[in-house]
């Protein structure tokens, strides 16, 4: 007999697990996160975190009515308001702006612990007004689980039991929980490794994300709040990734100068590097009785548009909005059936930008004569036809598409 119950677990007390429980926090259900790490705030003098998300404005849309925005940016963000993106085999560049769109910006550059925190401080908040069903349970882990006709019955390494309704697994690319469930997940190698770390510049990044496509992968460079200083994705091969972490400071500095085609003047890394492979992953199921998926625990993506998270968010936000239309109809919420459509709802879209992402990486890969021809033409091009551009953006910031009400902003 379990010596705790819940209407619903979410496994994984991440960005999108907490991102989860708060959008379900209007209802009558009671709620439980587990998670592995405590919840803190970060402190004041940390250095800055290497996990740093581009986080959309549909993204940004569901923190603000979810409540979270302005303690996430009280911790620290950084907008950026310009993209320029380039080929280094031509000529071929596109530039957004975010006043073309008249929109105060095109997103923001966030550490992942200040968005962790920031939802962390809205369920606090709950707990003050004294109408909180949300339980934080961390730092613990989940040991065992068995499924049956009542739900999901999770073994805590503390010796705790809990029984859920519904388990949701919100536990990142190698989800635990969707591992003991036997759901498959179809992955391929994108043949990159991503190299990451903190760096100043010399000149202004000019609240700019850029990105510039080299052969062998692209090295984006994303604006932190201080002007000289940006975290940087360097997606490049297994072995040049190994050789870059190898290099002296100094040799590195030079090479990723160089790499940038000196844009920004001198670059100089100011963190460690650390170095991941880079993985397309997709479940066969995004649902089943009494379990659903949400975030990597469900895809993976590369981070050459920077969509990962958002995407993960986006699920979190359909999830809650189809679990609330079924307590209004008194449906089972963990029946398959009933989370049906969160899975069509989600594998569409989802789907549609890892095969974009597959596309692109494709296109961006090598030298050869053609695929240079096409993607500069495509580039300039579509730099110059402002209606299209103008799409490719508002998809890109995650407001264009079929979008749960989280994602809309208050003003609409």
């Amino acid at each position: 007999m379990a010596r705790n119950q819940a209407d619903i677990i979410i496994v994984g007390g991440g960005m999108v697990g907490l991102t989860t429980a708060l959008a379900l926090a209007k209802s009558n259900l009671s709620l439980v996160v587990i998670d592995h790490t405590a919840f803190s705030l970060p402190s004041t003098d940390a250095p800055q975190d290497l996990r740093v998300s581009a986080i959309t404005r549909a993204s940004q849309n569901i923190f603000r009515n979810l409540g979270s925005w302005d303690n996430i940016q009280a911790l620290g963000v950084s907008g950026y308001d310009k993209m320029h993106v380039w080929d280094a085999s031509g000529k071929g560049a596109i530039s957004f702006d975010a006043a073309d769109l008249a929109e105060p910006d095109l997103g923001h550059i966030i550490e992942n612990k200040n968005i962790r925190a920031g939802l962390w401080q809205s369920i606090k908040a709950l707990s003050l007004k004294k109408a909180n069903n949300i339980t934080l349970l961390a730092p613990v882990k989940a040991t065992k689980v068995i499924w049956d006709d009542k739900g999901g019955l999770l073994t805590l390494d503390n010796g705790d039991t809990w029984r859920g309704k519904l388990l949701v697994a919100a536990d990142g690319a190698n989800s635990w929980l969707r591992n003991q469930r036997k759901i498959a997940v179809s992955k391929k190698p994108y043949g990159h490794h991503a190299l990451v770390c903190n760096i100043q510049t010399e000149n202004n990044h000019q609240a700019c994300a850029w990105q510039r496509f080299i052969s062998t992968g692209p090295l984006a460079l994303l604006p932190l709040k201080d002007e000289h200083s940006c975290s940087i994705v360097w997606s490049t091969s297994a072995q040049q990734a190994s050789q870059l972490k190898a290099l002296s400071e100094q040799d590195f500095n030079e090479q990723l100068s160089h790499a940038f085609e000196h844009k920004l003047g001198k670059l100089t890394v100011t963190s460690e590097r650390l170095s991941f492979p880079l993985i397309k992953g997709h479940v066969e199921r995004y649902v089943d009785d009494g379990i659903a998926l949400v975030g990597d625990a469900a895809h993976t993506i590369h981070p050459l548009a920077g969509q990962g998270v958002n995407l993960g968010l986006v699920d979190a936000a359909c999830l809650a909005e189809v679990i609330l239309k079924a307590l209004q109809k008194n449906q089972n919420i963990s029946s398959r059936q009933v989370l049906r459509p969160y899975e069509r709802w989600r594998r569409s879209e989802n789907q549609l930008m890892l095969d974009a992402m597959g596309f692109f990486r494709y296109l961006f890969d090598g030298e050869q004569l053609m695929k240079t021809l096409f993607r500069n033409t495509a580039m300039s091009s579509l730099d110059k036809f402002t209606a299209l551009k103008r799409e490719v953006i508002l998809r890109a910031m995650g407001l264009k598409g079929d979008l749960p009400n989280l994602t809309h902003s208050l003003r609409d």
